[in-house]
C-alpha cells in the first residue's frame, strides 16, 4: 500500500491520523510518516491487509472488523500487563481475565 492510498483510506473513514493510528496499534506521527511518502510503500502483508479490511468494514459491512480492533486498542491501553492477562472460556464466550504470571485460576 502506498502513503497516498492509506491517505485515501482514512480520509474516507472519516478518522483522523491520530485515531487511524490508535486503531492499528500505531500513533500520529507513523501515520503522518506513511502518508508524507506518497509513492513509498508503507506497508505489505499483514498491516495492508487490515488497513484494506477496515476500510472495506467501513463502507459497506456491519462494523464488525472495526469494534474488534478498537476493543484490541482498548487493551492495549489497560492497566493489565499483556503477559498477565489470559483467555477463558466460558458458557461459549471468551473472557479477559488477569492474575499473577503463573497462577492458573481455573475453568
Amino acid at each position: 500500500m502506498l502513503g497516498r492510498e492509506l491517505r485515501f483510506l482514512r480520509l474516507e473513514m472519516d478518522l483522523s491520523q491520530k485515531r487511524l493510528g490508535a486503531i492499528i496499534g500505531s500513533n500520529e506521527q507513523s501515520v503522518k510518516r506513511w502518508e508524507k511518502h506518497k509513492d513509498a510503500p508503507i506497508s505489505s502483508g499483514p498491516a495492508d491487509r487490515l488497513l484494506r479490511a477496515l476500510y472495506k468494514d467501513a463502507i459497506g459491512a456491519d462494523g464488525t472488523v472495526r469494534r474488534m480492533l478498537d476493543r484490541l486498542a482498548h487493551f492495549d491501553q489497560a492497566e493489565t500487563s499483556p503477559d498477565t492477562m489470559t483467555a477463558r472460556r466460558r458458557a461459549h464466550e471468551w473472557r479477559a481475565t488477569s492474575s499473577p504470571i503463573g497462577i492458573d485460576q481455573g475453568s
